[in-house]
């Protein structure tokens, strides 16, 4: 496909993928607000945390994005986007059901 300058977004695919860029976008602020909100309360009613508890809480939420965004960066040309997504699905299940068994 050749590229015209000025060209426009006019194919459904295009308009498609920007609405769902904007969704997950809208989505993604959403639930970090939402997290922002609820974190402190929950972690002085079940933990006795207080801001500076919190602060190295979400100090090391931060740190763990950096390192999961340099990874995926490392990942990314050394392995194929299929495997990259299999492998991060996968990690996200074994989590997931290491928290269900670990807490019930």
């Amino acid at each position: 496909e050749t590229k015209v300058p000025g060209e426009t977004v006019s194919s459904p695919v295009r308009m498609g993928t920007i609405i769902l860029f904007l969704f997950l976008n809208f989505t993604n602020t959403i639930v970090f607000t939402v997290v922002e909100t609820l974190i402190p309360p929950l972690t002085h009613d079940n933990y006795g945390w207080h801001s500076f508890s919190n602060g190295l809480l979400y100090a090391a939420m931060g740190v763990m994005a950096v390192i999961s965004a340099v990874l995926v960066i490392f990942l990314e040309r050394r392995v194929a986007d299929v495997r990259l997504l299999l492998l991060g699905s996968q990690c996200v299940v074994a989590c997931a059901l290491f928290e269900i068994i670990e807490f019930n």
